[in-house]
């Protein structure tokens, strides 16, 4: 395979992972169903919020599985406040099914600007 048939290649890949992307942030059903899977994932006490204790194993799982170390408790106290003061609308120190699915459509955004910065 030459050089630019492989840039090709990836770039046509980048392409489709981005239009599955933009595809998810434009079908409210679907955006929800992934968004759900994910809480339910994480929601490890069934509690349908999840607790500080849930973020910081999903933060730290996340983080570990794409190559970097894991936060130490100062950064996962101030992730978690930012969080909070961006998503937890009932202002119940918690994060909710319906405040979760905003964190996951931003999260995509952002995927999304990235792969078009790309």
């Amino acid at each position: 395979m030459s050089r630019a048939s492989g840039a090709t290649t990836a770039g046509t890949a980048l392409g489709k992972v981005k239009n599955e992307y933009t595809a998810i942030l434009e079908d409210d059903a679907r955006l929800t169903a992934i968004s759900d899977a994910a809480f339910d994932a994480v929601d490890t006490d069934k509690s349908g919020c999840l607790s500080f204790d849930e973020y910081v194993v999903m933060v730290k799982q996340t983080t570990v599985q794409a190559g970097f170390e894991a936060p130490d408790k100062s950064e996962l106290d101030a992730v978690w406040a930012a969080t909070l003061k961006e998503l937890d609308r009932n202002n119940d120190g918690k994060v909710d099914r319906k405040e979760f699915k905003v964190l996951m459509k931003q999260i995509l955004a952002a995927m999304v600007e990235f792969q078009q910065s790309m």
